[in-house]
């Protein structure tokens, strides 16, 4: 080791507990990447699991060198919140180590006035900071950089290091195959991998945050979240199987959820028991309907005099949507009582998907099968494809679409505005 780095090093160590905000030493994972960062390698990557510090470790080591040794280091990410984020760790640590006068900081700029370094937000994806462009720096820090095109982050930053010959760091977790994430992690440099395994072992309270992610989270997910792989974006069975209901519930909620076709589609009508809990789902009847939409309402609101319902959700893309419009009137003239609420489902699906996945696979979602309507039903529901996307969401491809799906998804989104 040579004896400059032994004092640069040193002196991170030194400066940890004010820099940081408090008197506990750094984690032998953070120790160990700090000691592999500050050799300055040119490209470097750190992919640690959800909620594991790499953004606080960045933040804070990012201002260090720019105290330490006067360097103008830029740092962004995809959104502007997440640019903060890493920018809000480079202020604290500003800080805490100089006074007012030696500093001059905001969302966008952190200057040390004694050394002139400065500290820069560069505009990445959908953020709107500008401030670094064209700007050259010593050290690049990007984070998130699962979320970025490998190609578009190479344009925009190696040239900026160039003339320094400078350093890249980015920290995020497993992307997709032309994320900055996958491309830059096989590169030759420095990598540290930290999944949830091991961060354990640092927290043993972070096993319930694994297992809170787990239960929602599909598996390609979850394995480019937690355990640092790159994310599999082939596709997947969303509900593989169903378990069948061997007692029904004791005085459920009960909600008659409605996919309601467009231009002359079919619609369907599932008819579910969420207990009072809000843990378990039955499915245990459906109504599928065709024709014009007077005819379709007319038929549903005859139907929906025989069950028992609490509430009625209703799928609609947009303020005024005629069909539904058309649906809740012929709903209204059967029962004036009715309780209809309108699901902004298109907001909100990303989410009711992952409830969806999460309980049918633990066994919380069945269905009746001594219903003869549920043959259609099941058959069509366990040969439904999901696929990732590159940022890691949960889609359902076009391919695979499903008015039953559709129906079922209104009981899992979490918002819903009360029409009547």
């Amino acid at each position: 080791m040579s004896r400059a780095y032994s004092n640069i090093y040193n002196d991170f160590l030194k400066y940890w507990s004010f820099i940081g905000g408090d008197d506990r030493p750094p984690a032998p994972k953070q120790r160990e990447t700090a000691a592999e960062l500050l050799h300055m390698p040119r490209i470097a990557t750190i992919r640690w699991t959800r909620g594991s510090g790499k953004t606080f470790l960045l933040g804070k080591l990012g201002f260090f060198l720019a105290y330490r040794l006067g360097w103008d280091i830029i740092v962004g990410a995809p959104t502007e919140k997440q640019t903060e984020a890493i920018m809000g760790e480079v202020d604290g640590a500003a800080r805490r180590i100089l006074g007012r006068n030696d500093l001059i900081s905001n969302t966008e700029r952190v200057k040390i006035k004694p050394t002139g370094a400065e500290i820069r937000a560069l505009g990445l994806g959908s953020s709107s900071y500008k401030t670094a462009q064209s700007k050259h720096a010593q050290l690049v820090i990007i984070d998130e950089m699962q979320q970025l095109v490998a190609g578009e982050v190479a344009e925009s930053v190696i040239g900026m290091v160039a003339p320094h010959q400078g350093s890249v760091w980015l920290a995020g977790l497993g992307g997709s195959p032309g994320s900055a994430s996958a491309v830059f992690g096989a590169m030759d440099g420095v990598h540290s991998v930290h999944p949830w395994q091991e961060h354990i072992k640092l927290d043993p309270v972070y096993v319930d945050y694994v297992d809170d992610a787990r239960q929602t989270m599909p598996p390609p997910e979850f394995a480019a979240h937690y355990e640092c792989a790159d994310l599999d974006m082939s596709e997947f069975l969303l509900v593989p199987s169903l378990d069948t209901i061997d007692q029904h519930m004791h005085d459920p909620f009960t909600m008659v959820c409605i996919d309601w076709g467009k231009r002359r589609d079919q619609s369907v009508a599932t008819v579910i028991d969420r207990d009072a809990s809000g843990i378990y789902y039955h499915l245990r009847d459906w109504k599928v309907l065709n024709g014009s939409y007077t005819e379709q309402g007319r038929v549903l609101g005859k139907w929906l005099l025989d069950i028992p319902y609490d509430e009625i959700r209703v799928e609609i893309n947009g303020v005024g949507d005629g069909a539904s419009d058309i649906l809740k009137e012929e709903i209204l003239k059967s029962d004036p009582d009715s309780r209809i609420r309108d699901v902004w489902v298109l907001q909100n699906k990303n989410k009711a998907l992952h409830r969806l996945f999460g309980a049918a696979r633990d066994k919380k979602v069945l269905y009746d099968d001594k219903n003869p309507r549920s043959v259609p039903f099941i058959k069509e529901i366990t040969s439904i494809k999901y696929r990732m996307s590159e940022s890691g969401s949960m889609i359902i491809p076009q391919s695979s679409h499903s008015d039953y799906l559709s129906s079922i998804l209104l009981a899992f989104v979490p918002e819903a505005k009360v029409y009547l």
